[in-house]
């Protein structure tokens, strides 16, 4: 027994308040829990395996964010989950509106191709993203989502032929070379192709104060054998049959022209009066061969210049052909 020396109290020894700090065994058990949690997740987290345990919509919405970027261990995962078919409905549909935004001008490498296989992947959940960016995107986006639509549908809705429309635009100083080459005159013969849905977008492109998008309009409508606005086709495309510095232009221009048939001759006879020493021959060649439809190239008296060497008989040969030599 000890007296208290504040108190005069006797107290046992071992109930005496002592000096100093406690040890408290309560912090010790959260503080060796807090290492064992570190230690369980520190494999997981450098190995990118804990992306594995979200399920895919909380794993999408990561996605959007910047935690889920092109190759981080999130982007990863969605993209196993795309290919292996198990990210569908609003997963898929989320994820299509983050991965067209991909496409868009900017300095991350390769991940616009990535998203391009993985929108190829999610179809047609991916479809509804794709449309809105041919009109919210910026020109490299809008290509690339016109493209994949192009490649796709099995029918262009009006969204498409629109896109495919805008596609005609001279944009080389828009985008880069290897990103905007060919857009124009695959956009052109996929609007030939479809030329019964897209044939009152062509027409109105006409009047585009864009010469290659006016051009190109021209071309799809001659070969489309228009009956409507015949004479501007013919005032847009006489020209080119012309001497000048535009590589390969008669070359598609005079098929085109040949494509609008006989109605057309009143108004090839009209630009008999400006045309040059090569444009002449070309448009009384055309002439012949539409108001003697059975006449042969060499049976006609107006020989036609040579204007390309990859056909025997230019005036028939198709788009494709005419649009991947000029």
């Amino acid at each position: 027994m000890t007296s208290c020396p504040e108190c005069g109290a006797l107290v046992h020894s071992n109930r005496l308040v002592k000096d100093g700090r406690r040890f408290r065994t309560g912090r010790l058990a959260i503080g060796l829990l807090a290492i064992a949690l570190t230690t369980a997740f520190v494999g997981p987290i450098q190995n990118g395996k804990w992306a594995k345990t979200l399920p895919s919509f909380p794993l999408v919405m990561l996605s959007t964010t910047t935690f889920g970027q092109n190759r981080t261990d999130i982007r990863r995962e969605v993209s196993a989950r795309v290919f292996n078919g198990s990210l569908t409905g609003r997963s898929a549909s989320l994820l299509s509106e983050t991965l067209v935004k991909d496409f868009r001008d900017d300095e991350i490498r390769w991940n616009a191709q990535a998203a391009e296989y993985m929108l190829l992947a999610l179809w047609p959940q991916s479809k509804a993203a794709l449309e809105q960016e041919t009109m919210a995107g910026d020109y490299q986006s809008r290509i690339v989502a016109t493209m994949i639509l192009k490649r796709k549908c099995k029918k262009p809705t009006d969204i498409l032929i629109a896109a495919c429309i805008a596609d005609l635009q001279d944009d080389s100083d828009l985008v880069d070379w290897y990103m905007g080459r060919w857009n124009a005159k695959s956009s052109a013969i996929y609007l030939s192709k479809w030329w019964h849905l897209a044939e009152t977008y062509v027409l109105e492109a006409l009047d585009s104060s864009d010469p290659q998008q006016r051009f190109l309009a021209a071309v799809v409508a001659g070969y489309g054998g228009t009956t409507v606005r015949v004479g501007d086709v013919v005032s847009i495309l006489a020209p080119h049959l012309m001497d000048n510095r535009i590589g390969g232009d008669s070359r598609v221009s005079t098929p085109a022209l040949f494509h609008l048939g006989p109605r057309a001759i009143p108004y090839l006879r009209e630009q008999l009066f400006f045309s040059d020493a090569q444009g002449r021959p070309i448009l009384l060649h055309i002439i012949e061969r539409l108001e003697y439809p059975d006449l042969n190239k060499r049976e006609c008296k107006n020989i036609l210049p040579r204007i390309t060497l990859t056909t025997s008989d230019p005036l028939t040969s198709p788009i494709e052909k005419s649009l991947r030599s000029h």
